[in-house]
């Protein structure tokens, strides 16, 4: 009761909805493309919503996809081909099994790990969970440039109320990112929305 109506009027709701809005840009910078499969659509940054347009050649490529892997459950490949797919069309449960299940096959990387933080974030409403803290964190001790990972540490640090923090984060993030890096303007928006609106703009 009243706890959990005091965190509905805290932070929380609006970071999450932060880290909601920056999970579909994100996925597009190393969903489909990052495996280099060229069967899939590329999605460029605008995409923030499946297109109708995609969806049923999409639905086709994955029940391909579901049926190959039923059949041949050991292709790692093919259940990393298929995590990021999950988490773009917002099924996390799917996504998180698939990124769990390429980790034991392919073992760990920091592109995976990462994959699996934002499946589970996904999962629970844009929410970075103590767990999917955990894969992030797995993902920087390996790779302490993962740009996915980094960016979801610092709408941790949001959550928890420490917007400076956030903030010193992200700005450090852009400042150590190539400047066509796919993930700048995801970066630069979730700045702007942590900022006060147009406090000190100049």
């Amino acid at each position: 009761g009243i706890k959990m109506s005091h965190l509905q009027g805290g932070r929380l709701p609006q970071v999450s909805a932060i880290a909601i809005a920056a999970m579909v840009p994100i996925l597009s910078w190393g969903g489909y493309t990052w495996f280099g499969t060229p069967e899939l659509p590329d999605l460029p940054m605008s995409t923030r919503v499946l297109p109708k347009a995609d969806e049923n050649s999409i639905g086709s490529l994955l029940a391909k996809a579901e049926d190959h892997l039923k059949k041949n459950p050991q292709d790692g490949r093919g259940w990393e081909v298929l995590a990021p797919i999950y988490s773009r069309m917002g099924r996390y449960d799917s996504a998180m099994m698939a990124w769990t299940r390429s980790i034991e096959l392919n073992g760990e990387n920091a592109q995976r790990q990462s994959g699996l933080g934002e499946a589970m974030a996904g999962a629970a409403g844009g929410k970075v969970t103590p767990d999917a803290r955990k894969a992030f964190d797995r993902a920087l001790a390996l790779e302490p440039a993962e740009p996915k990972a980094r960016l979801f540490v610092a709408i941790v640090l949001a959550q928890e109320g420490k917007t400076a923090e956030a903030q010193k984060a992200l700005e450090e993030q852009l400042a150590t990112s190539a400047p066509d890096a796919p993930w700048r303007p995801v970066v630069e928006n979730v700045l702007a929305s942590l900022k006060p609106s147009a406090k000190g703009a100049n």
